[in-house]
């Protein structure tokens, strides 16, 4: 697949990606609380300044969405939503599993994203219309038919966003799939769905730059993404189910009965 800004944003995440993983591999990661919730590295900050700076002088009137910074900057109608690090605290105890993610939306919708895994050296990729790939080969969601054989993914909050934690939907996934998994990095989940790896996940709570480059790479790879109430999804929106077409109204039965 040939497509010059896609080529650019991929060039740019795995630049990137190499800086998180010479970090990485170096030890000695250094990192501090930001807020009362999460934390950040040096290799964020770093990676961060690399990503805005290489999409200003390559799409110098593009606005940019970073993790770090919680806000646009260029805005445009044109904005790339960016995650230098996703997996943030497996990174900062030397859990090799993390990513860099970048995603374009223009006029409100999403048209490119990338997710790359530096220590797996896979980079996940996909245009609107153009589909999914995974190191130039194409992907498909998976033709799993029954919740019964999927493995499911999710996300397990952590400090103050186990308040109002409801364990019910973890309960009643946990005993129709075959097997529910917690990675601790998103973005990978959601490209992980799009290989066929997992069959589907659910997660709440979340920011767009975790969920926007996922989110195209699923639908891309003939997924869809909804929210609890099986509209689909809007980046913002609190709860998100991404599956295979099969097997996504009997997840979304389990995890919210109540509006099902």
């Amino acid at each position: 697949m040939k497509h010059e800004t896609l080529d650019a944003a991929i060039r740019i995440a795995e630049k990137a990606g190499n800086l998180i993983r010479e970090h990485f591999l170096a030890g000695g990661i250094v990192s501090r609380r930001k807020g009362s919730l999460d934390i950040v590295t040096q290799a964020d900050v770093e990676a961060a300044l690399l990503i805005a700076t290489e999409i200003r002088q390559v799409f110098p009137g593009h606005g940019v969405f970073c993790e770090e910074s919680g806000q646009i900057s260029g805005a445009s109608e044109r904005v790339w939503y960016v995650d230098p690090l996703d997996g943030t605290k497996n990174f900062a105890h030397s859990v090799p599993h993390f990513c860099t993610m970048l995603a374009l939306e223009a006029h409100g919708e999403l048209q490119l994203a990338v997710v790359h895994d530096p220590m797996r050296n896979e980079t996940f990729s996909a245009a609107r219309g153009l589909g999914a790939y995974c190191n130039g080969a194409r992907m498909q969601v998976s033709s799993i038919a029954s919740l019964a054989d999927a493995l499911v993914a999710s996300g397990f909050p952590s400090g103050k966003r186990h308040r109002g934690l409801d364990p019910a939907p973890f309960h009643r996934v946990c005993g129709a799939a075959q097997g529910l998994r917690r990675s601790g990095c998103t973005g990978l989940d959601l490209a992980n769905v799009a290989a066929g790896r997992f069959d589907a996940l659910w997660d709440w709570g979340l920011e767009k730059w975790d969920l926007a480059p996922g989110l195209l790479l699923v639908e891309e790879a003939g997924g869809i993404c909804t929210n609890w109430d099986g509209e689909p999804y809007a980046l913002g929106e609190p709860g998100l189910i991404a599956a295979n077409q099969a097997i996504h109204r009997s997840l979304r039965s389990l995890v919210w009965p109540e509006r099902f």
